[in-house]
């Protein structure tokens, strides 16, 4: 019949868990949306939820456009719901400043506790450009050969160039060793 007792007091340090991965679910590199300069319509952006046991999440959405290493972004913070739309207002005017008439833009999802930022895999999906061009620049007055894109490729690359009048082109592609791959 032997008894024995003690106290002690415990102390409980709260810890904040970083919000939980997501993924995107639209738009995809699938995906080819037409914009135009005289439309205002917008393009809906969809992903899961990000669970966070702590607290509330917010999310940012990022979206670039990679023009040869002239990167454009635009960015679209404290979303509180799981999609947004954009508008593709100013970024038909981008393009045809550009002189872009199809691009694969590039998004990334941020949830984010305010201590701690998950950022979701990378989304793509292209731009579809059936604006006219609002500086007059539409006919080339001269021949120009562009940087292809992407730069290094494998196993696609695109050629840009630009003819002052209409007219046949012939494009011949040569290794490294300056033998003919293809015309």
């Amino acid at each position: 019949e032997l008894m024995d007792s003690t106290s002690f007091v415990v102390t409980v340090n709260a810890v904040n868990d970083p919000p939980m991965d997501f993924s995107l679910i639209s738009p995809t590199i699938l995906d080819t949306i037409q914009i135009n300069s005289d439309t205002d319509e917008t393009v809906p952006f969809i992903w899961e939820p990000s669970f966070d046991t702590d607290s509330d999440v917010t999310y940012k959405l990022v979206v670039t456009l990679d023009y040869f290493g002239t990167v454009y972004t635009n960015e679209y913070e404290n979303i509180s719901d799981t999609t947004i739309g954009i508008s593709t207002y100013e970024y038909a005017i981008l393009m045809t400043n550009l002189n872009l008439p199809r691009w694969n833009m590039d998004y990334v999802i941020e949830a984010s506790d305010e201590e701690f930022t998950i950022i979701s895999e990378q989304g793509e999906f292209v731009f579809l450009n059936a604006s006219l061009s609002i500086d007059g620049k539409i006919i080339p007055e001269v021949f120009a050969l562009h940087q292809n894109y992407p730069n290094p490729f494998n196993p696609v690359t695109s050629l840009r160039y630009d003819l002052p009048e209409d007219g046949l082109v012939n494009i011949t592609i040569y290794d490294m060793m300056g033998r003919i791959v293809k015309t």
